[in-house]
Parts: structure tokens; sequence; C-alpha cells
């Protein structure tokens, strides 16, 4: 391989490294956004992540891809 073809390389994998952290990211403030649940009775916020987990398995395999 020459260097030009090393660079290339380089740069596809910072790019699909890029678009990989991306959707892990996405995926978990999704399931974080969606399972945010108010109690009215007092002041603090619960999270319910029943719903939800989908999303995170999904974040959670991105990240160790």
């Amino acid at each position: 391989m020459t260097s030009t073809n090393l660079a290339y390389f380089s740069n596809g994998a910072i790019y699909a490294s890029l678009i990989i952290f991306t959707i892990a990211f996405f995926s978990h403030a999704v399931e974080v956004s969606w399972s945010v649940k108010n109690v009215e009775a007092s002041d603090k916020t619960e999270f319910d992540f029943s719903k939800t987990r989908q999303a995170g398995r999904i974040g959670t395999a991105m990240m160790i891809l």
C-alpha cells in the first residue's frame, strides 16, 4: 500500500467512526428523552426505561462497534 492509499483508508475509517458515534449518540438521546417521567406528587423526575430498551441496546452496540 502506498501512503496515498493509507491516507484514503484513514479518512474512510474516521468518517465511518463519526457516523457510528453519531448513531450511538442519537440512540442514547432518544432512550433517555423518551423515558423521562415526571411524578406529579413530588418534584423528582424518574426514568422508565421499559419502553426504550431497544434504543439503548442499539446505542450500546454502536459504541462497542
